[in-house]
């Protein structure tokens, strides 16, 4: 017998329904669960979405049809509507991510896929934090960082397990949080990185989805967003705050990502209270 498991589902304002702030409709998180202790139960349940699970210390078996061990270091995704169940005598220290998106939406569904990877397991801790704050608009960051855990699940699958790249990687887009309203050059950036240009944007985009430079504009135009919603600065202001230089390109660039004008963004400012 096979039960429908009804996880605790992230909260939907987390996100906004349109925007910068919005969901990812090529990968986002459904949920995000952790546990740490014996499993015991015989019952098995399915999903409606894929699930990723990932272990992080312990010992244990996947029930399933095919059954397979349960390792540091394991990484799983089971498609919808597979019937499995987690067994530990002693102790198991795991996490599941229910994902929705196009990423693998277009993926066959007859599969599990298994990998053991050290990369995927040292990326599940920073989303695992994220998520249990569980309020404000930090879904775009919980995408991202989904974004690339999956990134390291797929490059795992495919025999990339090169932990240097997934660490220069996130090096790359630590100092592009940290830097994003002074100019920066992606070349340098590369450069930083060790890599050649043409490498760093490969490495870059399948890490998370984004180009260099698509990750740098996205994170600009959702700080705007936000200036442009919780005070009254001059549009002309908060666009060289964020990073930019020419207000028309801006404003342009800032309406193709948003959907709105950054004027009329800032008709639906938000009160703080």
């Amino acid at each position: 017998m096979t039960n429908i498991y009804k996880p605790n589902i992230l909260p939907a304002g987390l996100w906004q329904e349109d925007g910068v702030d919005k969901r990812s409709r090529e990968l986002t998180p459904l949920y995000v669960e952790h546990f740490t202790g014996p499993l015991n139960s015989r019952t098995m349940t399915s999903h409606d979405s894929w699930e990723l699970i990932i272990v992080r210390s312990g010992h244990g078996e996947m029930r399933t049809a095919e059954p397979f061990a349960l390792e540091p270091g394991t990484a799983a995704l089971i498609p919808p509507g597979v019937g499995h169940v987690e067994y530990a005598r002693h102790y198991l220290d795991i996490f599941w991510i229910g994902l929705h998106g196009s990423r693998v939406e277009g993926m066959r569904n007859d599969k599990r896929r298994i990998v053991q990877s050290d990369a995927v397991v040292n990326g599940i801790a920073p989303l695992w934090e994220l998520a249990q704050k569980s309020y404000g608009r930090i879904g775009p960051e919980i995408d991202a960082l989904t974004s690339v855990l999956f990134a390291r699940f797929r490059q795992a699958l495919g025999g990339v397990t090169d932990e240097a790249i997934h660490q220069r990687i996130d090096n790359a887009i630590s100092y592009l949080h940290t830097n994003f309203r002074e100019e920066i050059s992606m070349p340098k950036l590369a450069e930083m990185c060790g890599y050649s240009d043409g490498y760093f944007y490969r490495a870059f985009k399948q890490l998370t989805g984004k180009t260099p430079v698509q990750y740098l504009t996205a994170l600009r135009i959702q700080e705007a967003q936000r200036w442009l919603q919780h005070n009254d600065l001059p549009i002309q202001r908060i666009t060289e705050l964020v990073g930019f230089t020419d207000y028309r390109y801006f404003s342009r660039v800032f309406k193709s990502i948003t959907g709105y004008s950054p004027q009329a963004m800032r008709r639906m400012k938000v009160i703080d209270k």
